[in-house]
């Protein structure tokens, strides 16, 4: 009888321990690193940026340290990382969550590739990592932060210095300034927008057909563009619009 009496409380307490587990989704937000261990420089490769756009992508709140809203507190969210597996052949990463404790509550399988190209082999075996979290189907609350205005192309504004040097085009799509983002237009719509990521110079877009990774300069706005189950990169060439 004790013995039943025991192993009663201990199912008891193991459930009530497991419902009171915070899941994923019950965090408010993620903080992206801007330097991972394993690379040298900040936001090497942009994998970085890629990082916190796909924790976007999959249903998180991502920022860098620097982002996060002040009224968040720092065990309302989670600290990603990404590590890097030896191996002569493969190019190998793994996404890691852990809580403000510094515990691990999360870790991806294995991505790979064997592209040789650093850049790309890096995105890739990102890209492949997340496939893992993008099957967890997290959805952390919305954070309210301050609104982004957008402009409508056709409105009459005072273009002396929100569209200095701020339209680029490419075929049917067009990025637009607006302060230090970018939208992105198609066919006099607006579907994304371009933020501006921890490197000088370079964006993370984020649209509704498609993601990438935008370079800027004067005369050309590159962006790599990624699609759903297309392994490779798209390349669109922006060009400056004489204004």
């Amino acid at each position: 009888m004790k013995k039943f009496l025991l192993m009663l409380l201990c199912t008891g307490f193991s459930l009530t321990t497991g419902f009171s587990q915070k899941t994923l989704s019950d965090y408010s937000y993620v903080t992206v690193p801007e330097k991972f261990e394993f690379l040298s420089k900040k936001d090497d490769y942009l994998l970085n940026s890629l990082t916190k756009f796909l924790f976007n992508k999959y249903g998180f709140n991502a920022f860098f340290e620097k982002e996060i809203p002040e009224q968040l507190s720092r065990c309302d969210g989670l600290n990603a990382t990404v590590e890097k597996e030896g191996g002569f052949i493969y190019t190998k990463l793994a996404v890691i969550l852990k809580d403000c404790k510094g515990n691990e509550v999360y870790r991806s399988s294995i991505g790979k590739s064997k592209i040789k190209d650093f850049k790309q082999a890096y995105h890739q075996a990102l890209r492949r990592a997340f496939k893992d979290v993008e099957r967890l189907g997290i959805n952390q609350k919305e954070i309210k932060k301050e609104e982004v205005l957008t402009i409508k192309k056709n409105d009459e504004i005072n273009t002396s210095e929100t569209f200095a040097s701020g339209e680029y085009t490419y075929k049917e799509y067009t990025l637009i300034k607006n302060d230090k983002r970018y939208t992105v237009w198609k066919n006099n719509e607006i579907i994304g927008e371009a933020v501006p990521s921890s490197k000088e110079g370079y964006f993370v877009i984020k649209t509704t057909e498609f993601i990438g990774i935008g370079i800027q300069n004067d005369e050309y706005f590159s962006v790599e563009r990624y699609e759903a189950k297309k392994p490779k990169l798209f390349p669109m060439l922006f060009k400056r619009n004489n204004q």
